[in-house]
């Protein structure tokens, strides 16, 4: 996986790695890795906003600029947390999901919502 999206986001872990550093906490090397592999199984994906939690995790935010929202946050390489914002239609209320899942499992989670294009 290459090209400017894996530079952008490598930028941007490095920022965020300088900034925990100056805080006293540090990236979690499990989180980073998921993170990683996470974009290599879905390389289609457009860029997210990536933030640093104090825990340690990497979390990736999507949003379409509406209703929709994808928000993961990556634990290690057998579970991410996620929330999810999805309106069904114009006059529908927004479904909210949220939980720990697979990659795989929420891969299944963002189709059932047809979000994929959010991502």
């Amino acid at each position: 996986m290459g090209g400017e999206r894996h530079n952008l986001y490598e930028s941007r872990i490095n920022v965020l790695k300088e900034q925990a550093e100056l805080e006293g906490y540090s990236l979690s090397e499990a989180s980073e890795t998921a993170f990683w592999n996470f974009l290599k199984k879905n390389p289609f994906t457009r860029r997210g906003r990536l933030v640093l939690l104090e825990n340690g995790n990497l979390r990736a935010v999507w949003n379409d600029g509406n209703d929709a929202h994808i928000r993961l946050q990556f634990l290690d390489d057998r579970l991410i947390q996620y929330v999810i914002f999805a309106r069904r239609g114009p006059d529908a209320p927004v479904s909210r999901v949220s939980g720990r899942d697979t990659m795989d499992g929420i891969m299944r989670q963002i189709d059932a919502f047809d979000l994929g294009g959010v991502l």
